[in-house]
């Protein structure tokens, strides 16, 4: 069974006051036979981390930090450095919806399936620390006692909030954390109140005003001091740098501020997952609920990991510690310039049909090309992207369908390469550029063009 230093109880609505909790999992030696040989099958995939899955953006790891993270890794086994004991992971979903409408079954039934899903065979005692996000229409403390019913809280420390998730009402969904033979996770709950106070900050809170960011960098930061000061105090050979951080704040806490508090306590860039509570602010572990007189405070519950995760893993600790759409990322927002030009081409990428008309109504020639975008035209822009719309008024106010870029395409080409969309909507979008007098058919260098471009997956008529 795993040893555990005594944490404190789940706290929902709790006073201005630190809580901090260290969970050291057990070695192998203290584990049961079965245990032990699980812990070795997972300690044999797991290697020692290359690259993490960006908190702010999706995709591959930066092929310059994924390298340097694997030279790294490599000079630290040609020293004789131990790889870094595997972090498991299980993820349970359900939904108060199939349990009744009844948010404590909601909270059990999720639980029990992320036990399940953390290993064969595994128990409470594989449990080293506790997710949670709920629907914020789902009763907060009755998912957490739920939850806490199936895992228990004796020393496991256990942080979440609510949030808003497209086509999540009523969801609940927790992560669990496992390990063994190293694996470290520390906790620290601080709130600090925000510069000013008053009626006006707590309005502004969910703005994330500059008081709000200020405060929730501060207790970030001095969570993130007391976490690393927790996995210092462990002693033995654990390394007091967490591989990741998890995180859960209140509300109007802008999650930029607090990653930013943590690379402030660290001293350097680190990966932070997790995001402020939806709703009025108050549904989250850690969190204050402000009373009459008192100063309004940011919360920020942190907890950080040491152990092995893989770069496909870490993306499922973001998946579920940023639920989607809960927190917007940045490759999600357009950011306009105030230029209409260069606006329309952003308005057509992020499908903002608002602006994209807002554009042409401030007189943007419809067929301007973006020098520095190999001459792309606003026609070849929204064909590229099937933006149906968007090439039904272009083509209404004379767009150029026999335009070329730099790279030779042109509109029908742009369009015969959209193999991976319904094909209704594809022959849609090619019957309106041949009503304009394009020609749908392929030369020979056309079709060559869009063989090599597409690996031979060009859209047939």
């Amino acid at each position: 069974m795993a040893a555990f230093v005594s944490a404190p109880a789940i706290g929902v609505g709790q006073p201005l006051t630190r809580d901090s909790s260290l969970v050291l999992a057990s070695s192998l030696a203290g584990a049961t036979p079965a245990r032990a040989a699980r812990l070795c099958r997972s300690s044999r995939r797991c290697r020692p981390v290359a690259s993490l899955q960006s908190p702010d953006r999706d995709g591959p790891p930066d092929l310059e930090e994924y390298f340097a993270g694997k030279a790294a890794a490599a000079a630290a086994a040609a020293a004789g450095a131990a790889p870094a004991p595997p972090v498991s992971l299980g993820t349970g979903r359900a939904n108060t919806a199939a349990c009744g409408g009844n948010s404590v079954a909601a909270g059990e039934a999720a639980a029990a399936k992320a036990l399940a899903a953390l290993g064969d065979g595994a128990t409470v005692a594989d449990v080293a620390a506790v997710h949670v996000t709920a629907d914020v229409g789902v009763d907060w403390t009755s998912v957490l006692a739920g939850v806490a019913g199936v895992v228990g809280t004796g020393g496991v420390p256990l942080i979440g909030r609510a949030v808003e998730k497209k086509d999540g009402a009523g969801s609940v969904e927790v992560l669990l954390l496992g390990g063994g033979g190293g694996v470290a996770i520390a906790r620290s709950s601080v709130a600090v109140p925000v510069a000013g106070g008053g009626a006006a900050v707590v309005a502004a809170a969910t703005a994330g005003g500059a008081e709000i960011q200020d405060a929730a960098a501060a207790a970030a930061s001095s969570a993130a001091k007391e976490v690393l000061q927790r996995l210092a105090a462990a002693g033995g050979s654990v390394a007091a740098v967490p591989t990741f951080w998890l995180f859960a704040s209140s509300g109007g806490a802008p999650a930029e501020a607090v990653r930013s508090g943590v690379e402030a306590a660290t001293g350097g860039k680190a990966v932070v997952y997790g995001g402020p509570a939806a709703g009025d602010g108050r549904c989250v572990t850690g969190g204050v609920v402000p009373t009459v007189g008192s100063p309004p405070a940011v919360a920020v519950d942190l907890l950080g990991i040491i152990g092995g995760v893989s770069f496909i893993a870490s993306a499922v600790v973001k998946t579920w510690a940023q639920p989607v759409f809960a927190e917007p990322l940045p490759y999600m927002t357009p950011t306009y310039t105030g230029d209409p030009s260069t606006d329309l081409l952003t308005a057509i990428r992020y499908n903002d049909m608002d602006m994209f008309s807002s554009c042409l109504d401030a007189g943007v020639d419809v067929n301007t090309q973006w020098a520095d975008k190999q001459h792309q035209s606003p026609l070849l822009a929204a064909c590229a992207r099937a933006r149906t719309v968007m090439v039904d008024v272009l083509l209404s106010r004379g767009a150029d369908v026999s335009h070329r870029n730099d790279g030779g395409f042109t509109a029908v080409m742009y369009t015969r390469m959209l193999s991976g969309y319904d094909r209704p909507v594809v022959m849609g979008q090619l019957r309106a550029l041949e009503a304009a007098g394009a020609s749908v058919e392929l030369n020979e260098e056309e079709t060559a063009a869009l063989d090599k471009a597409t690996g031979g997956r060009i859209v047939p008529l």
